[in-house]
């Protein structure tokens, strides 16, 4: 899947031209898992995180679909009973919303990604979500206990290296990146929407790093304009907790992202009322993802609202 001669020149112009940047990327992982007894091997990207300098080895999900950064309650458990000044740290007269619920903010947490102080921060408790975690200072594999969203990158540059498995955060896009082909945005919440060129019509998707397993997800009848009528798959995901069933067709006709051709062989759809009712309170065609752009760096310019494809 990758050029490697092409990603070895890349990362030497990266090191040679940028040390500056190149001391500050941030490594990720990618977590894969199996779906009814079939294996993905990129189902989320996960960052690994500091908080209040404990000494454990957290991790959590670059989520870009999601709006509040928060920390999932059961996967931190053993963390706010262990470290009780964490508690004091809840303030539940500052709220945020999700899946209809109202959860309150943890206020003033120091947060470091990778190497990277991101000073203190106030983050969101998910109540009741997530799978209660042992915490173990030594465990290699990163534990995860949250979501990372937009509000993290506000009024600054992310850069997502996909070949190199690491992301970057700068006020100013680096020389060596300012020939990628870059593409206006839209933004609400932090989440953005690009443009995408579907069967020749110019259709608004929402950029979601959430949706790691799906190149295009949309509605029924939006994919069965663009795939052939068979259904080549069907499988059952978990979404925020809840089961999701996704079908899957393949693509017989031609998408484009700028000057970018767009190699999706599959596009995905669920029959979920919520997921149609989404689509049409964005305005969006549909969502896209990390698939898309495995063998890219993307730059997304929350300052400028650019999105970057190199």
């Amino acid at each position: 899947m990758k050029n490697i001669n092409l990603h070895f020149v890349f990362f030497l112009s990266i090191l040679l031209a940028q040390p500056l940047l190149a001391q500050n990327w941030i490594p990720f992982q990618w977590y894969g898992d199996s779906i009814e007894n079939k294996y993905f091997d990129k189902l989320a990207i996960v960052v690994p995180v500091k908080i209040d300098n404990l000494p454990y080895n957290f991790g959590m999900q670059l989520d870009l679909g999601a709006i509040e950064t928060m920390f999932y309650e059961k996967n931190i458990s053993e963390i706010l009973s262990t470290h009780p000044y964490l508690k004091q740290k809840i303030d539940t007269t500052s709220t945020f919303w999700i899946n209809n619920s109202i959860n309150p903010m943890m206020k003033n947490i120091n947060l470091n990604l990778g190497n990277i102080d991101l000073g203190l921060r106030n983050i969101g408790l998910y109540k009741n979500f997530g799978t209660t975690t042992k915490i173990v200072a030594t465990t290699e594999k990163p534990i995860l206990i949250g979501t990372l969203a937009p509000d993290i990158f506000k009024n600054k540059i992310l850069i997502i290296d996909y070949p190199n498995n690491r992301l970057s955060i700068q006020d100013s896009i680096p020389n060596t990146l300012e020939k990628a082909s870059f593409s206006n945005f839209e933004q609400q919440n932090g989440r953005i929407f690009i443009h995408f060129q579907i069967n020749g019509h110019d259709e608004r998707l929402m950029f979601d790093t959430g949706s790691s397993m799906f190149s295009l997800i949309t509605t029924p009848i939006r994919a069965r304009k663009i795939a052939n009528r068979k259904t080549t798959d069907k499988f059952t995901v978990n979404s925020w907790g809840k089961p999701l069933v996704i079908y899957e067709k393949t693509i017989d006709k031609e998408i484009t992202f700028g000057s970018n051709r767009i190699n999706s062989s599959k596009v995905y759809y669920s029959k979920n009322f919520n997921f149609k009712l989404l689509y049409f309170m964005l305005k969006i065609w549909g969502i896209t993802g990390n698939a898309n752009f495995l063998h890219n760096v993307i730059i997304i310019d929350y300052k400028n609202q650019k999105f970057g494809v190199y």
